[in-house]
């Protein structure tokens, strides 16, 4: 579970958060990092977790060798 602040971006209210994630190699065996909880004008929060049971370390390792990051970005205001 990752915990994103953003405070930085002076929001109003809260928006509608969207993720995607990025780097070099084994990003196929992530799942649910597009799921976003508790969102909050201050931060949000979203879970990774792998399709083929690697444990925690596997995973940190994998984010550090491959340089795995999470790309997100709001929408204040949807218009109809």
């Amino acid at each position: 579970m990752m915990n994103i602040d953003t405070t930085n971006c002076n929001l109003s209210e809260v928006p509608v958060y969207f993720t995607s994630m990025g780097g070099l190699n084994q990003i196929y065996a992530l799942q649910s990092y597009d799921a976003i909880y508790s969102p909050t004008i201050d931060s949000f929060g979203v879970l990774a977790r792998s399709m083929l049971g690697w444990n925690s370390s596997t995973m940190l390792g994998y984010a550090q060798s491959y340089a795995w990051d999470l790309n997100w970005f709001v929408i204040t205001k949807w218009i109809s």
